[in-house]
C-alpha cells in the first residue's frame, strides 16, 4: 500500500512507484527475493506474525545487504505490516569480531604447542602442522629459498590425507602447481 520516508530514501525508489503496489514489483523488481516471497505467501497466511528473519540479498544499488524483517497480518484491512532492519554493518562488524577471535585463539594455541619446542624441524613441523590445519589448507609448508636457484629446500611440511610430502629439494615449479 505504502511506505515510510525512509525507505523510499533508502532504497531509492519514489512513492509514486510504490504505493499500491506489491513488494515484489518494487525497484525494477529487486524486492523479488524468493525468501520474502515464502514468508508473505507461505509462512504467514498460517501465523499472523514472523520475526526477525533473515534475508541476505544483493540490491542493484545498495549491494549486498542483510536485513532482519518482521511483519503482522493486519486483517481486517487486509495488509501486511512489514518492518525492514538493515543488519548489514552490524553483521559484518560481528563477523570481523569473530574473525579477530578466531586468529587470537589460534595464536595462543600456537604459542602454547611451540613454547617447550626447541629443536628448529620440530618447530616447523608442528607450527606447518596447525597453519595448514587452521586455515583448511591442503598444504602448509617452511621453504628455505636459496637466491638464484631453481629449487627450494622444504624442511618440514603439513599435507592433507593422500598428498605427499613436499619434503627435502624441492624445484619451484612444483609449488606452482601445488594444491
Amino acid at each position: 500500500k505504502s511506505a515510510n520516508q525512509t525507505f523510499y530514501d533508502y532504497f531509492g525508489v519514489d512513492p509514486a512507484e510504490t504505493e499500491g503496489r506489491l513488494v515484489y514489483e518494487l525497484g525494477n523488481g529487486q524486492w523479488d527475493i524468493p525468501k520474502l516471497r515464502e514468508l508473505l505467501e507461505n509462512v504467514l497466511p498460517d501465523n499472523d506474525v514472523f520475526d526477525d528473519f533473515r534475508v541476505d540479498h544483493d540490491f542493484e544499488d545498495l549491494g549486498r545487504r542483510t536485513m532482519l524483517l518482521n511483519a503482522r497480518k493486519v486483517d481486517h484491512m487486509q495488509w501486511i505490516l512489514l518492518e525492514i532492519e538493515d543488519r548489514t554493518e552490524a553483521h559484518a562488524a560481528a563477523a570481523t569480531l569473530r574473525e579477530a577471535q578466531e586468529r587470537q585463539e589460534f595464536l595462543l594455541a600456537l604459542t602454547d604447542a611451540l613454547r617447550d619446542l626447541t629443536d628448529g624441524a620440530e618447530i616447523t613441523h608442528t607450527a606447518t602442522r596447525l597453519l595448514g590445519e587452521h586455515l583448511g589448507a591442503s598444504r602448509a609448508f617452511y621453504v628455505e629459498w636459496l637466491p638464484g636457484r631453481d629449487h627450494g629446500e622444504v624442511v618440514r611440511d603439513h599435507a592433507a590425507p593422500g598428498l605427499t610430502s613436499l619434503a627435502g629439494r624441492t624445484p619451484i615449479d612444483v609449488f606452482r602447481s601445488a594444491h
